[in-house]
């Protein structure tokens, strides 16, 4: 009986102790070996596709991944299922997600950062879904996130999915049409230098007046050499060329450079009556600075914050510090496809800097919504951006970013993700401004400054006409007195 009782003893210690070493090994495996498994209970963890067999020492569904995403249209939708507070997602990223779980053989879950922001360094710790990379609290960030050295420190990037750059998105110029805009044909300098030249001229040519002609001197010589030398500038001849060769070279010198003035005046007077659209245009950075007027706006918490707020660039420290004079320069990622926004930039009082993606799907949405379409983007784009996908650096899966860089090149190369990605932004062009290389017929109002110069040439040219008349009859009348006073004295002489 004692006999019985040992082998019942005895097996079942055996089965406790098989029990025990069954549980520490799958516990060593689950917490070791495949790092936490932060979606074992979880309610929201999606099983892409079928169980399938062991490939590549990746079991099927062995990887849970707990995968932080936001949103960022097109390429990431967020869903909220009713109820179970689960986070769902569509998009370009959702394929390209579930075709990697598919070739990988993990399962998921999806989570938010608490402050619905993708990662910048604020008082020293990183906020958003980078945040919860570095600490521990998801083991993917779907992204794609900019790529960039402070990021590195902190997390693994896998191999780029596509590179964009910044760009300036801004309302469509309107034309000022004032009455001194052909002026602006010249700055401000180049007039300038044209009237100190002309004065300069004139005194050298009096001056050589003076030594070399014999002839006696007008007192009025100054103003009407003067005024021959202005005629030139309008394409007169000089009433009188002069003998000595010193003042011919200086005449002659006079002329070539006006010859030059006035051909590139009137070509770029031609090009300014014609091309109107495209004049005062923003094309980059250092055109928006001129315009103090026009508030930049930036998406917040993103990475094109962190560039302006902590680049060494001087342009881009001036950018940043007039964003935060204003309080709506930085806007959540969220409302950057809002028309609260996009009127802001379509009145010329904003502009917008984001990446092209971004850009591109806020104008196929303006123009799906049937708003003002008066946009234009600048020419010169920035600061290229490789779009990565981040993981948890010391993550315990060893073996898996390799893996993954291998399937993203294979799936990125089929052509399926640019495919899905032009379908959501193929309404963009239409809601740009694309004539500013093409010319339009003249109006009244593009040459109403010639109309007014001439009015004012005909007011001045009747108020000299009356001051002629005037000193006309005024000088008649001194000569009138004059030839009575010299009868009065012939008279006289003849009686006495």
């Amino acid at each position: 009986m004692t006999s019985v009782f040992t082998s019942i003893f005895k097996y079942f210690i055996s089965t406790m102790l098989k029990l025990a070493l069954f549980l520490g090994i799958t516990l060593l495996h689950k917490y070791i070996v495949r790092g936490k498994d932060n979606c074992s209970m979880d309610p929201c963890v999606v099983f892409p596709g079928k169980p399938t067999e062991t490939k590549d020492n990746f079991p099927a569904h062995q990887f849970c991944l707990r995968i932080v995403v936001d949103e960022w249209r097109p390429l990431v939708e967020l869903k909220n299922s009713s109820g179970d507070g689960c986070v769902f997602i569509t998009g370009p990223m959702f394929i390209f997600l579930s075709e990697m779980a598919k070739l990988l053989n993990f399962s998921y879950t999806l989570v938010t950062a608490s402050d619905r922001k993708w990662g910048v360094i604020e008082n020293g710790t990183w906020s958003g879904m980078v945040g919860m990379l570095h600490r521990g609290e998801a083991d993917l960030g779907l992204g794609p996130f900019s790529a960039n050295l402070q990021r590195y420190d902190v997390a693994e990037f896998t191999n780029p999915l596509f590179v964009e750059h910044l760009t300036i998105l801004l309302g469509k110029v309107k034309d000022e049409n004032k009455p001194y805009s052909f002026l602006k044909t010249f700055r401000w300098e180049v007039w300038a230098s044209i009237l100190l030249a002309l004065f300069v001229v004139c005194m050298v040519y009096c001056l050589i007046f003076l030594v070399t002609s014999k002839e006696k001197v007008d007192p009025n010589f100054v103003v009407k050499k003067l005024v021959a030398l202005f005629g030139c500038i309008c394409t007169q001849g000089m009433p009188q060329l002069p003998s000595c060769t010193s003042g011919r070279l200086l005449i002659g010198f006079w002329w070539i450079g006006l010859v030059i003035l006035t051909n590139s005046f009137s070509g770029n007077i031609k090009a300014w009556l014609l091309f109107r659209d495209s004049q005062d245009r923003i094309q980059n950075l250092q055109d928006l600075l001129k315009f103090p007027d026009i508030i930049p706006i930036v998406e917040k918490g993103t990475s094109t914050e962190a560039l302006f707020k902590t680049s060494e660039d001087r342009l881009y420290r001036k950018i940043w510090k007039r964003i935060l004079q204003h309080n709506d320069s930085l806007v959540h990622p969220e409302k950057l496809n809002s028309d609260e926004v996009l009127d802001k930039v379509a009145r010329g009082t904003h502009a917008l800097i984001s990446s092209e993606i971004s850009i591109f799907y806020s104008l196929s949405l303006r123009y799906e919504r049937q708003k003002s379409c008066n946009f234009y983007l600048a020419k010169e784009h920035f600061h290229a951006k490789s779009r990565v996908i981040l993981l948890r650096r010391n993550s315990s899966l060893g073996g898996f970013q390799e893996e993954l860089n291998f399937r993203m090149a294979t799936v990125m190369e089929s052509g399926f993700f640019s495919h899905n990605l032009q379908q959501a932004l193929q309404n963009f062009t239409k809601c740009l401004h694309t004539s500013e290389d093409t010319s339009r017929p003249l109006k009244l109002e593009d040459v109403k400054g010639l109309f007014i110069m001439l009015s004012i040439g005909l007011i001045l040219s009747l108020f000299a006409l009356a001051s002629e008349i005037w000193h006309n009859r005024a000088k008649t009348r001194k000569l009138k007195r004059s030839r009575r006073k010299e009868i009065h004295k012939c008279k006289f002489k003849y009686i006495f």
